[in-house]
C-alpha cells in the first residue's frame, strides 16, 4: 500500500461517540447493515459501562464546498455530518468491536480503516490484551482489513446472522492481541 493512502483522511474529523450521535448513528446503520441496529440498541452500547465509540465527521474542503454549489448544490449541505462509525467495549483487559460502518458513497476510501485504526491505538494505549469480533463470513472485504490489522479467525458462531435474512450466515470470530509496551502505566482514556 503506498504511503499516502495510510494517511488520515484529511476532510475528516475524528471525536468520541455520544448520545447526542444516535440518531445519525441510526440513519448510518439503516445504510450500511442488511438488519440495521436500532437507534435503542446503539444508544444502549454507547450508555454502557465500557463504551468505546468513535465517530468520523466530514468535513468537506472550501475547493469541495465551492464545487459543491457550482453544481447546483448547497454548500455546506454535508459538512459535518457523520459518515463513519465504530462502537465498541471494554470489559476488563479485554474489548470487543460491535459496530463498524462507513456511509456508501465514502466506501474504498480508506475510512473504515482510519476508524478502526485509531480504536485499536487507543485499545493499545489502554493496555487492553485482546481485542474480538464478529463478521459475516461472506464478508470478505470487512475480513481482509480486519486480518491486515493483525486479526486472526479463532472460532465460528454458526447461523449468527439469521434476522431478517433468507438464509443464516455464519459468523467469524476474530481476535488481536494487544501491541502495548510492556511496564507502561494503563491509560483509562479509550
Amino acid at each position: 500500500m503506498s504511503e499516502s493512502k495510510r494517511h488520515e483522511p484529511t476532510a475528516f474529523e475524528f471525536r468520541a461517540a455520544s448520545l447526542f450521535d444516535v440518531p445519525a448513528l441510526a440513519e448510518l446503520a439503516a445504510a450500511s447493515f442488511k438488519v440495521p441496529w436500532s437507534g435503542e440498541m446503539i444508544a444502549s452500547s454507547l450508555a454502557a459501562k465500557g463504551s468505546a465509540g468513535l465517530c468520523a465527521i466530514y468535513k468537506p474542503s472550501v475547493v469541495e464546498e465551492t464545487a459543491t454549489k457550482s453544481h447546483g448544490g448547497q454548500a455546506g449541505s454535508v459538512t459535518g455530518a457523520l459518515k463513519g462509525a465504530l462502537i465498541g467495549r471494554v470489559m476488563a483487559d479485554e474489548a470487543e468491536i460491535l459496530f463498524l460502518a462507513v456511509a456508501p458513497e465514502f466506501r474504498r476510501r480508506n475510512l473504515g480503516r482510519e476508524l478502526l485504526q485509531r480504536q485499536l491505538s487507543r485499545f493499545d494505549a489502554a493496555q487492553i490484551g485482546k481485542v474480538y469480533l464478529e463478521v459475516a463470513q461472506s464478508n470478505e472485504a470487512a475480513r481482509r482489513l480486519y486480518q491486515q490489522n493483525g486479526f486472526e479467525t479463532v472460532g465460528v458462531r454458526p447461523n449468527y446472522y439469521s434476522a431478517g435474512r433468507d438464509v443464516p450466515e455464519n459468523a467469524l470470530i476474530m481476535m488481536r492481541r494487544g501491541r502495548f509496551a510492556t511496564g507502561s502505566e494503563r491509560s483509562s482514556d479509550i
